[in-house]
């Protein structure tokens, strides 16, 4: 009896290599927040200041690791869409970046999810506007508490 996979012949250099090209083409989402961080000349400190994620948040964006409270690394860090959108718009990123970003991140804006189509709104419509002031849009927009944006708290 012949195996399903008797016809696949694996290249893995040729795998390796292709790999290699999708990573530099698309980046993980740590290394595009990275790069915008950069581009839009904000530190770590202001960053977290603007949107009031916490200081290992910001980290664990800038490194795709999270900390846990014992010290261990966690490795393939997936972060929150509120966090994701707190740091859109603290960088004063369109909705079409933040997309991006997102879906790099393995997240993307559901089309039929109310609170989706909340961030997606005030991305797109709140440009220049604060964490609070975008806050209370998403509560206009019936966005349950738990679901807000950070803002400047006891982290």
């Amino acid at each position: 009896m012949k195996n399903k996979n008797d016809d696949v012949i694996v290249n893995y250099e040729k795998f390796t290599k292709n790999y290699e090209i999708q990573c530099e083409a698309f980046p993980p989402y740590h290394e595009t927040i990275k790069l915008l961080m950069k581009k839009k000349k904000i530190t770590n400190q202001k960053l977290a200041e603007i949107s009031g994620l916490a200081p290992r948040t910001i980290t664990a964006f800038r490194t795709g690791e999270w900390k846990n409270n014992k010290g261990e690394v966690c490795k393939n860090y997936r972060p929150k869409y509120n966090d994701m959108v707190a740091f859109c718009i603290a960088c004063d990123i369109d909705l079409d970046t933040a997309a991006q970003l997102l879906n790099s991140a393995g997240l993307t804006f559901s089309k039929t999810n109310l609170i989706h189509k909340a961030y997606c709104f005030v991305l797109a419509k709140c440009e220049g506007r604060t964490i609070e002031e975008c806050n209370d849009v998403l509560r206009q927009l019936n966005v349950e508490e738990k679901y807000l944006l950070r803002e400047n708290k006891d982290w």
